[in-house]
């Protein structure tokens, strides 16, 4: 039965994170902002919806290198390669 429940609590914040990614984007802003947001509400820290465990942490990790691709992709090689001495 616990499992039921984590598992429900994961679709109701990854459906927040969506929602709030789209309202973020609608604003003209990044989703990644609207994800963070959502996280800092929902998870542990948060309202506690969901508590840490291992599947979390596994998740967030993912989530900081989601992030950082981004942060990536969106990067100009040739502005980069001006701040370069």
């Amino acid at each position: 039965m616990h499992d039921h429940q984590s598992l429900a609590a994961v679709a109701l914040l990854l459906a927040a994170a969506v929602g709030c990614g789209l309202v973020m984007n609608r604003l003209r802003m990044p989703a990644a902002a609207g994800f963070i947001l959502v996280g800092m509400a929902l998870g542990p820290s948060g309202a506690g919806l969901i508590a840490t465990s291992d599947n979390i942490e596994t998740l967030a990790e993912l989530g900081v290198l989601m992030l950082l691709f981004i942060i990536g992709m969106e990067m100009r090689l040739a502005a980069f390669s001006k701040s370069l001495p």
